[in-house]
């Protein structure tokens, strides 16, 4: 009887020898700030309970997930002293599971903020998170109006325990783009009223910009997984191996077509993971 990895149309090998030589290029290269990881999309496809434990080996300790269902498998692929930061923050009703679990939301909207603080004060006590402004994304965050303005409330440190202020760059990786200086001045006018909050801008493209964008914590995500952050940058190895025919979307479980569109969008996956028995992961 054939066996179910003999037949499969293709096989996707994992290096996770080549991720890890990845995290140590991007935290090497951004030091003295520290280097996260974007795991998001069960690690861009490539399979979350075995790339996070190679990153944490690696010494990464902060992680960065888009929902709080991704939160949980990642939590028990690593080690207690690592947090998880969910990137979108939290759907109306899911405040109190995050909390128990200690996951830190970051806070893109006045309503996610204030159900966050609603929550802090019915539980008395000040709850983490990270506070995302948008400073030229245009995507998820505070107008910077209303960043300043929380700044000035004093009842905000009362519910809040504010870990890392950060936004995101739309056009990193464009180096010579005006956007990206015209993003750092945005943020770095709203850093000026959260003093001693821990900073964090760049994503993988970031990186690889002036030492100016790095601040305290870099997020990297594709460029962990060997996808290029932009032009000129060398040093990352290719982290999947792909032998066989490309399998076609449609024919995969339905759980993993989000994972393969959003690796596919970012040009790590030439095939995807349709079952386990398709994946080989190479320490």
């Amino acid at each position: 009887m054939e066996s179910p990895i003999d037949a499969c149309s293709s096989r996707l090998t994992i290096d996770l020898d080549a991720l890890r030589a990845n995290y140590r290029t991007i935290a090497t290269r951004v030091a003295p700030a520290r280097c996260g990881a974007v795991v998001k999309a069960n690690a861009y496809g490539l399979g979350v309970a075995m790339a996070a434990p190679a990153l944490y080996r690696e010494g990464c300790r902060s992680f960065f997930v888009a929902q709080l269902c991704e939160a949980d498998p990642l939590a028990r692929a690593i080690g207690p002293d690592a947090v998880l930061f969910i990137l979108n923050g939290l759907d109306p009703g899911s405040e109190a599971a995050c909390a128990r679990a200690g996951f830190v939301p970051v806070l893109n909207s006045r309503s996610q903020i204030e159900r966050w603080r609603a929550l802090a004060r019915a539980q008395g006590r000040a709850l983490p998170a990270a506070l995302q402004i948008d400073s030229g994304m245009s995507r998820l965050g505070l107008p910077p109006t209303e960043a300043v303005a929380l700044a000035g409330d004093a009842a905000w440190a009362r519910d809040i325990d504010l870990r890392l202020l950060m936004t995101h760059l739309a056009c990193a990786d464009e180096p010579d783009r005006a956007a990206n200086a015209e993003q750092l001045a945005r943020f770095d006018a709203v850093r000026a009223h959260f003093p001693a909050v821990p900073l964090s801008i760049a994503n993988s493209g970031g990186a690889f910009l002036p030492s100016a964008f790095h601040h305290d914590l870099v997020r990297p995500g594709i460029a962990l997984y060997g996808a290029d952050p932009g032009p000129n940058v060398e040093g990352l190895r290719a982290v999947r191996r792909r032998n066989g025919s490309r399998p076609s979307p449609s024919a995969m479980p339905t759980a993993g077509r989000a994972a393969w569109a959003e690796s596919a969008r970012h040009g790590i996956m030439a095939s995807a993971c349709p079952s386990p028995g398709a994946c080989r992961w190479t320490a």
